[in-house]
């Protein structure tokens, strides 16, 4: 299968691993099988963070089960706290 590489703008909690990262996940992947591919390369204390997180690109919020099926620019948006 194919693979592709997504970028991913990084916001909030994620700046402490930069303004970007890169994944490179297979063709087909949906934006939960992203998620898996980010906890593998930031490690296991990451899970929550990335699995309470959003993923959007240029226009809309993605849904965990939406595809991923070429190169991408996406941004991933922490959970946000306040009062």
């Amino acid at each position: 299968m194919e693979s592709i590489k997504v970028s991913i703008a990084c916001f909030g909690a994620f700046r402490k691993f930069g303004d970007s990262l890169s994944v490179d996940v297979a063709s087909g992947s949906t934006i939960e099988h992203l998620k898996q591919a980010l906890v593998q390369k930031l490690g296991d204390e990451s899970c929550a963070l990335v699995g309470d997180s959003v993923f959007a690109d240029a226009t809309s919020i993605l849904r965990d089960q939406d595809t991923l099926t070429s190169t991408i620019n996406l941004s991933v948006l922490p959970p946000v706290c306040g009062g």
